[in-house]
């Protein structure tokens, strides 16, 4: 039997996307960390924009800050009049918390910090004009994971990206298909894994705290990744991540999930369907009528879920949980 989610494992609840007083958002590192507390989270990604932050002196035996900045590419030259509206978005957080160069940096595409902080900025390609293109993206993908981040695409609806603008993408770590603007992305993620591309998917905030955490506005608690870390530490969790021991959520919990041959076992919080999504339509487990919740479900898996096949569970509200893809295991 194959364990693909350990229910007897501890998970750790993180954000991995938000942004402090250091960028453009409204609350400073500590309360960031005091606010991802109170509400049941070990870890944060600190994702400043173009600028990386060390914010690591926060983490303490119940916290983890990890370390990371978000690069922008704005699609602003061209004359189309809907194209130009686009922009291009990639969180890289650093796999070694001592990590202190990134890879591009420009000060004419940084709109929030001084000349002279981007000037202290360390950078193996200082003053890349960057362009919003398929191979410039996979270039700058390349070289951050040459250099020791896990590469994400974030938000692509946001974005304003087609079909065209994204299935390029090589050499990502994983992308967001739950954003703070809870724009579902799933369908983004399954184009990808329809085409061979391997990567894991994400649930995150973008914390920017420009409005209250209870205003319908705010960013804030919208999306979550729950990670199976064997060690509590900055390796660990970024070892879990890499290695995708991990499944992201808007709310939903997914507590174990086994594979037997090809029998599938999904352990959830009350859910009212739990799905298995492979290269056909999904197979779908419900309770007996409408408005029944389920807890379990098991699944015979056939030969459209032989190259991937990932689990999702929907709850009341409608908000959903997401395994990673998991390939060829059948």
């Amino acid at each position: 039997m194959k364990i693909l989610l350990d229910e007897n494992k501890k998970y750790y609840k993180a954000n991995l996307h938000c942004h402090t007083t250091y960028c453009d958002g409204k609350s400073t590192p500590e309360e960031i960390k005091e606010m991802y507390q109170a509400r049941g989270y070990s870890v944060v990604a600190y994702t400043g924009h173009e600028i990386m932050h060390d914010f690591t002196h926060l983490s303490d035996e119940s916290f983890i800050a990890l370390k990371g900045y978000e690069q922008a590419t704005n699609n602003d030259r061209v004359a189309d009049s809907v194209k130009k509206h686009q922009s291009a978005h990639f969180n890289f957080i650093a796999k070694n918390p001592e990590m202190d160069t990134i890879v591009a940096y420009n000060h004419d595409y940084d709109w929030i910090h001084s000349k002279e902080e981007g000037e202290a900025v360390k950078s193996i390609m200082k003053g890349y004009e960057r362009l919003h293109k398929t191979e410039d993206f996979n270039m700058i993908i390349k070289l951050a994971n040459e250099l020791g981040f896990l590469s994400f695409y974030n938000h692509p609806s946001w974005s304003l990206h087609s079909y065209e603008d994204y299935i390029g993408l090589r050499g990502l770590s994983g992308m967001e298909v739950i954003n703070g603007n809870e724009m579902n992305d799933e369908r983004v993620y399954d184009d990808f894994l329809r085409l061979g591309v391997r990567l894991n998917c994400l649930c995150a905030d973008d914390t920017h705290n420009r409005y209250p955490v209870d205003s319908p506005k705010s960013e804030a608690f919208r999306g979550f990744t729950m990670i199976q870390a064997d060690e509590f530490s900055y390796s660990g969790i970024i070892d879990a991540i890499e290695n995708g021991r991990f499944y992201s959520s808007q709310a939903p919990f997914i507590y174990g999930i086994t594979l037997d041959g090809n029998i599938l076992r999904v352990k959830t919080s009350p859910v009212e369907k739990i799905c298995v999504h492979g290269a056909s339509r999904p197979l779908v487990a419900t309770g007996e009528k409408n408005g029944d919740l389920i807890t379990e479900a098991e699944f015979v898996l056939d030969n459209s879920c032989a190259a991937f096949f990932r689990v999702s569970a929907i709850d009341k509200y409608g908000k959903k949980a997401f395994s990673n893809a998991y390939y060829e295991m059948i």
